[in-house]
């Protein structure tokens, strides 16, 4: 998105662009996405959901978190 926005910045583009954000409910579903579309998911968030196959509420929560801290990120 960042790499997008810069491009989009640097050929003149100035309106508001604004991503979406999906938040993960499980990691395996993440994956299937990430593999259909090419994209490489971080090891840090592997290691988040690591353990938690079981646990659809921790899941949610840590999904949740992660897309929070994506917002965060994004919308400097």
């Amino acid at each position: 998105y960042l790499r997008f926005r810069d491009r989009c910045v640097s050929t003149g583009i100035d309106v508001e662009i604004v991503p979406g954000i999906l938040p993960v409910s499980t990691f395996k579903q993440l994956q299937r996405f990430a593999t259909l579309t090419k994209v490489r998911v971080p090891g840090w968030m592997n290691a988040m959901f690591a353990g938690l196959e079981d646990a659809p509420e921790t899941r949610k929560m840590v999904g949740a978190n992660i897309a929070m801290d994506m917002v965060k990120s994004l919308s400097r």
